[in-house]
């Protein structure tokens, strides 16, 4: 877009929104909002960033394939973390996911168990 200028700490749209398959363990980084999650490998975990510097910031994770669980984490770093949520497919697990950072403590927004 012409003129399009991203705000200080945030990516321009173009790299802010793309799509990040994720098939294996992975940290996330500012431009990785956008997720796909596989459960067809070997059981992984996804760690979350500090929640400093994703605040203000949204994460999706949506998953496809079947047969493992993947946790999520955060990183230590952020406050009144609840425990790791299991992405999966079976009846306890969680399908979609919406997580918010208010820059101090990960919340859940949308969460859809099976």
């Amino acid at each position: 877009m012409a003129g399009f200028a991203a705000l200080p700490g945030t990516l321009p749209r173009t790299q802010a929104h793309v799509l990040n398959t994720i098939e294996g363990a992975e940290t996330l980084g500012i431009g990785d909002r956008n997720n796909r999650v596989d459960l067809s490998g070997a059981a992984y975990t996804i760690t979350l960033m500090p929640a400093a510097e994703a605040a203000g910031m949204l994460f999706s994770f949506v998953t496809f394939g079947s047969g493992l669980n993947v946790s999520i984490t955060d990183n230590d770093k952020s406050e009144d973390w609840d425990g790791n949520i299991e992405l999966g497919d079976d009846s306890t697990d969680t399908t979609d996911l919406l997580l918010y950072s208010d820059g101090r403590k990960w919340w859940t927004l949308h969460e859809t168990v099976l």
